[in-house]
């Protein structure tokens, strides 16, 4: 196995769009997109997405933890981040040019966490407008994190027993 990414079966892929299309429809988000912590790559990990561009996608297909994204951060924070109006805010000045490309002004970014409390994904939701969520808001999104963490934590688990198991094969 090659590909260290993490692959969603179609069962898999159909649970993480419902939820997603879930979380967008809270403030009606206009785009949406779920990363997981890949442990091979030592990555946060694009597994999932509504409407955003290739550019973006490639971009941000698989970053560190130590980036200077929004996403990045709030998984170093293990805490939600809402970025209001991005073309105001001058510590994620790289993510405005993709804001502009994507057609957002506004994101928030909820953790998604283990059994064990380590964060282990990001769920964020993208904004046409400047935005404030309700402290309501952000506790619906924070239940569908907790929705998506045992999905999350399968996909973690069984990929990295597969790629051990093919590991031991390419060995013998």
């Amino acid at each position: 196995m090659d590909n260290k990414n993490i692959t969603l079966s179609p069962e898999e892929l159909g649970k993480v769009d419902a939820l997603l299309l879930k979380a967008m429809n809270i403030q009606n988000a206009s785009l949406g997109s779920l990363q997981i912590s890949n442990p091979l790559t030592k990555c946060l990990q694009l597994l999932h997405h509504h409407g955003l561009t290739s550019a973006f996608v490639k971009l941000h297909e698989n970053i560190t933890s130590s980036s200077d994204t929004v996403c990045a951060k709030a998984f170093r924070m293990a805490n939600s981040l809402m970025i209001a109006e991005i073309d105001t805010d001058v510590f994620f000045k790289r993510t405005t040019k993709s804001g502009e490309e994507n057609n957002f002004k506004a994101l928030h970014c909820a953790p998604i966490f283990s059994k064990a409390n380590e964060v282990i994904g990001i769920m964020t939701t993208y904004y046409n407008d400047s935005l404030h969520l309700s402290a309501s808001h952000v506790q619906l999104k924070k239940m569908i994190a907790a929705e998506l963490a045992p999905i999350f934590e399968n996909l973690i688990i069984n990929h990295s027993k597969y790629f051990q198991a093919d590991s031991v094969t390419r060995q013998l």
